[in-house]
């Protein structure tokens, strides 16, 4: 056993410094080691628990099962009290939404530009459950969808793409992965016209349009001008 002057405490008799302050530590003499084993017999620890990914995996399934349970139960009260309108489908659109961006974040620890992917992706898809759900509670049908194709979805994709465009030049020397994100964000930012394209339907697109053709124009660009951080991080990311 050896000893810190400088800390007043006995550390491993293997190290040469002390790994408090660093200073050189000496052999502790038998007067002091026995007045080491004398207050030992007084010292109290407290017990170690670890709460590890098991833990973080039991608390994502329970919020997983209290939202679950939540959305199942508004889902029967809309059926017995009010069947004429569709509100209970907002609570779940809403509260998946909270879950898989807000709850399950906190507990996987996510970073920025993982959360940034998330939101791009998961977002426009409950845009597209609100409408279908407020077009469905108006007309029972399709007449009314539109407004998330044609104007929130586009319009909201299109700030992801700058915000990502910010931090992928702000973040670019260490490797955030914010070119890959942005990456698949602007393929991702296609679809909207693409599916006005494909469905034979009138839509307005003048902002579906412009959110595709900035999308290319600026997924090119950003690939053109960080070539070599992209292929950097989509490496690093395929473990390639």
């Amino acid at each position: 056993m050896k000893y810190c002057s400088e800390c007043k405490v006995f550390v491993n008799e293997n190290l040469k410094n002390c790994p408090l302050c660093g200073s050189w530590i000496e052999e502790c003499n038998s007067e002091k080691f026995d007045y080491y084993l004398n207050q030992e017999k007084y010292v109290q620890y407290p017990s170690l628990k670890l709460k590890g990914d098991a833990y973080k995996s039991f608390l994502r399934k329970k919020s997983l099962f209290l939202t679950l349970t939540v959305i199942l139960v508004c889902v029967l009260i809309n059926a017995l009290v009010t069947p004429s309108h569709l509100w209970s489908a907002y609570v779940a659109c809403g509260g998946m939404t909270v879950f898989i961006c807000v709850l399950s974040t906190i507990y996987k620890k996510r970073r920025f530009y993982s959360l940034l992917l998330v939101l791009a992706i998961v977002l426009p898809v409950t845009l597209y459950c609100l409408d279908i759900t407020q077009s469905f509670d108006r007309t029972n049908g399709f007449e009314a969808f539109g407004f998330s194709l044609s104007y929130a979805v586009p319009g909201f994709l299109i700030a992801m793409i700058i915000t990502l465009d910010v931090m992928a030049a702000v973040e670019k020397s260490k490797y955030k992965y914010y070119l890959f994100s942005l990456l698949i964000v602007s393929l991702y930012a296609l679809i909207p016209q693409i599916v006005i394209w494909i469905v034979p339907r009138e839509f307005a697109y003048w902002l579906t349009f412009s959110c595709f053709v900035f999308s290319i124009a600026n997924g090119l660009t950003m690939t053109i001008i960080y070539w070599k951080s992209l292929k950097a991080e989509f490496n690093k990311k395929m473990h390639l």
